[in-house]
């Protein structure tokens, strides 16, 4: 109902030149809105009264109370409470300079550094009283009444880790390991110290050297204790009990067997090794053919070699390397039917005439590779894979000068211009050929239709590249932006907006109409010095009624004011008068008396100046503010 109410009244104001008109302005109390020190602020650039907490909107100006007298009001006081005299900053509380969480006026050391943790005097913190505050304490514990050094420990001359008051052997070498008392570890209890201990984890009972390992004469790795065989010669492998290995159990040690891996149970020679009785290199308990001739070479049987399984022994194989499975001749070697050089098992031109070149494959060369063997290549150096004419030279299809093998575009038209690639040019980049492009400066990245032009999607009249608007419907004027107008800038474009005319600042409803909170009544004057109507007050006056009558609950306050000009009690009870003038003409008219109020202002609420005849002459007027 209250929006109905208020765009009746509204209408108005919509009245045409030839009768007065209802002019209105919206009041609005803004609480979030912080009042100066007079109680005054500026809402649409009238001043208008706000008035103070547990007051009325209309009530006079008030003063803002200190109740600290720290010189920041209350309203405005996070620190209420602040013993007189202190000093504060723009919030009303004490001062903190260097932010320890210490007031300066309490604070023994006003310059701590930022972020370290302070006592109650707003000093840093020193727990075991030494000295040394705790953020450079390496020894936050040290008993009460100990020296200490700049790194709040206790001294420890040999830096052992246990200070000069507990230290039973202080002159221990640097970084040697100590126990409780200072002194240096004996782990294994050799009577060498783990500082010069080269065996640390001596059996106990064990005799040992001044390295403290036990010792070994015969230098094999397996102290004497242990050691059943004491006189191994030097660099000998020996094993767990200190005796030399013989890792093929043949009798001969490793250390003198020339063939360490001899099958179990063979006999052996004083080297270690199996007799070979024709000395071909295969023992005799494998050689199938033990009485083969001195130098032969053989096979791992004992038998003459046929290295490359061609059927003839290596002692007359003249190609004796020969790939398995090849066709040779009487000496050996791989058969060449046509004599080129090249062997029939890899020759891919069996028949080449005699006489000719070939290649590793047997066949003509070709060195470009195209197909077209270099005796009848004109173009003997086409790139590999192009494909050529029988003359070996590129195909060019379109006959564009680039080849086809190069030509992105090989269906061009005879005698159109083309770049490296074989395509016709395209000088803006959009995507449509200069011949056919009735745009060539399009700016790049722009979408562009079958002409090589810029879309314009709504048809506004700026194309989609600059278009902020790009959906604007179809027939709207829009800016260079491409954006619909709105030139009362209150949100609403012009093509929808039902009052284009709205002051700037106002707030408008879903019309881009003001919403209206206070309604001048324009028009409606009296007699001079006087609360008589004047004749032409009531078509203005009249409309109003229509409105009342048409909203019964609607609750209006009718407001008088006056111009400065006068005693302020005389333009009161002036303005009262009037407003009550103006009320009395719609209770007359029929409308409820319940529905209306009227009040007297004076000269206490101006809308404009009263140095001049026009600002006196807005002042006077009569209000209608609506309270529901």
């Amino acid at each position: 109902m209250r929006i109905k109410t208020l765009a009746a009244l509204a209408a108005l104001s919509l009245a045409g030149p030839a009768m007065p008109t209802l002019a209105a302005e919206a009041r609005y109390y803004d609480p979030s809105n912080v009042a100066s020190e007079t109680g005054r602020t500026t809402d649409y650039k009238l001043n208008m009264t706000i008035g103070c907490p547990g007051k009325g909107l209309l009530d006079a100006p008030c003063k803002v109370p200190d109740s600290d007298g720290d010189g920041v009001s209350d309203d405005k006081d996070r620190c209420p409470g602040t013993v007189a005299g202190a000093r504060v900053d723009a919030s009303g509380c004490e001062l903190d300079a260097d932010g320890d969480g210490v007031v300066d006026r309490l604070d023994r050391c006003p310059n701590s550094p930022a972020g370290r943790r302070v006592n109650a005097q707003g000093c840093e913190l020193d727990a075991d009283g030494d000295g040394v505050v705790d953020r450079l304490d390496a020894c936050p514990g040290t008993p009460a009444g100990q020296k200490v050094d700049v790194t709040g420990c206790e001294p420890d001359a040999d830096g052992d880790g246990v200070a000069d008051r507990l230290d039973a052997c202080p002159g221990t070498p640097a970084g040697r390991k100590v126990d409780a008392k200072g002194c240096e570890l004996d782990s294994d209890k050799d009577g060498i110290v783990d500082g010069l201990d080269k065996c640390p984890d001596t059996a106990a009972g064990r005799k040992v050297d001044a390295q403290g390992c036990e010792p070994d004469g015969d230098k094999d790795g397996v102290v004497d204790g242990l050691d059943q065989c004491s006189s191994t010669p030097a660099g000998r492998k020996v094993d767990a009990i200190g005796c030399q290995l013989d890792g093929d159990k043949d009798g001969v040690v490793d250390a003198l067997d020339q063939c360490p891996d001899t099958a179990a149970g063979r006999k052996v020679d004083a080297q270690g090794c199996e007799p070979d009785g024709d000395k071909d290199g295969v023992v005799d308990a494998l050689d199938q053919c033990p009485d083969t001739a001195a130098g032969s070479k053989v096979d791992a049987k004992g038998c003459e070699a046929d290295g490359d399984k061609d059927g003839i022994v290596d002692g007359l194989d003249q190609c004796p390397s020969t790939p398995a499975g090849r066709k040779v001749d009487a000496i050996g070697c791989q058969l060449d039917g046509d004599k080129d050089g090249i062997v029939d098992a890899l020759d891919q031109c069996p028949d080449t005439a005699a006489g000719r070149k070939v290649d590793a494959q047997g066949c003509e060369p070709d060195g470009d590779k195209d197909g077209i063997v270099d005796a009848l290549d004109q173009c003997p150096d086409t790139a590999a894979g192009r494909k050529v004419n029988a003359q070996g030279c590129e195909l060019d299809g379109d006959k564009d000068g680039i080849v086809d093998a190069l030509d992105q575009c090989p269906g061009t038209l005879v005698g159109r211009k083309v770049d490296a690639q074989g395509c016709e040019l395209d000088g803006d980049k959009d995507g449509v050929v200069d011949s056919v492009d009735q745009c060539h400066a399009t700016p790049a990245g722009r979408k562009v239709d079958a002409q090589g032009c810029e879309l314009d999607s709504d048809r506004d009249g700026v194309v989609d590249g600059a278009d902020q608007c790009p959906e604007t419907p179809v027939g709207r004027k829009v800016n260079d932006q491409g954006c619909e107008l709105d030139g009362d800038k209150d949100g609403f474009v012009d093509a929808l907006d039902q009052c284009p005319d709205t002051p700037a600042g106002d707030k408008v409803d879903n019309k881009g109409c003001t919403l209206l909170n206070t309604i001048v009544l324009r028009g409606v004057n009296f007699e001079n010095d006087s609360a008589v109507l004047r004749d032409d007050a009531s078509a203005i006056l009249d409309d109003a009624v229509a409105i009342f009558k048409r909203y019964p609950a609607l609750k209006v306050e009718v407001a008088g004011h006056t111009d400065s000009s006068g005693a302020a009690a005389y333009n009161q009870q002036l303005s009262a008068r009037r407003a009550g003038a103006v009320m009395a003409y719609f209770v007359g008219k029929g409308v409820a008396a319940e529905q209306l109020t009227a009040k007297g202002y004076g000269e206490s609420q101006p809308v404009a100046d009263n140095a001049n005849p026009e600002g006196r002459a807005q002042n006077r007027r009569v209000e209608l503010r609506v309270l529901n």
